[in-house]
């Protein structure tokens, strides 16, 4: 149950939905991360670096430009890989393709 100030929002959102003919359904976890994609890649962000350490995500960034990202990839090798457990991954977006990992698999 959301708050009563909520409630009365999402009423007036189903409303206006209701008005011009749309519908509102859930949208599960696997739809959202696709929409965000989707969205980043028309804005060009194609190119998406995670850092994690011991499993957990850190930080990521995003990147339009390939060289770009590949240096500051290299950047964070030299800076972040120190730390136990670390592992930074770049990955192009629009083919889901991993473009580098570290540390390499063996």
């Amino acid at each position: 149950m959301n708050d009563p100030q909520t409630e009365r929002l999402l009423a007036e959102v189903r409303e206006i939905a209701a008005r011009v003919g749309l519908t509102a359904r859930p949208v599960s976890v696997d739809e959202f991360h696709e929409m965000g994609r989707r969205a980043r890649l028309r804005r060009g962000q194609r190119f998406h670096i995670t850092r994690s350490a011991t499993g957990s995500p850190l930080a990521s960034s995003w990147w339009t430009d390939e060289a770009a990202a590949r240096e500051r990839f290299r950047v964070l090798v030299e800076s972040f890989g120190r730390l136990p457990g670390a592992t930074i991954a770049l990955v192009d977006e629009a083919e889901r393709k991993a473009l580098a990992v570290w540390p390499e698999a063996p």
